[in-house]
């Protein structure tokens, strides 16, 4: 594996938001599920791949993207980072070279 690069900081133009999954009561024993916002931060995102599936007779395409954000201890696979109007979901979070400068999200955007 290639050592890992320090991203310059003029190339984290991404203004992102940092959501959380939370549940409320619905009022009648239920829950609803959502996301409420955590934090902004500036990252660099990235393109890794695309894979196209069927579910359920549709066709979908499944994005993967890299997005390097400065350290934060507060981010973990579950999370999710709104781009604008585009949700990725964060599966994986590490820190590249172990200084806790960096960390390097792999995120999924689902788009039919």
């Amino acid at each position: 594996m290639a050592a890992f690069v320090a991203p310059d900081p003029g190339a984290m133009t991404a203004r992102l938001v940092l959501q959380a999954p939370v549940e409320t009561g619905d009022g009648q024993g239920g829950v609803l599920s959502g996301y409420e916002d955590v934090a902004r931060l500036w990252g660099r995102v990235e393109m890794q791949g695309q894979v196209l599936s069927e579910r359920a007779g549709a066709e979908l395409a499944v994005v993967t993207r890299r997005v390097t954000v400065a350290w934060r201890d507060d981010l973990r696979a579950g999370q999710r980072l709104m781009d604008r109007d585009v949700g990725m979901m964060i599966r994986a979070a590490y820190d590249p070279d172990g200084t806790r400068r960096f960390l390097v999200l792999i995120c999924e955007e689902e788009a039919a």
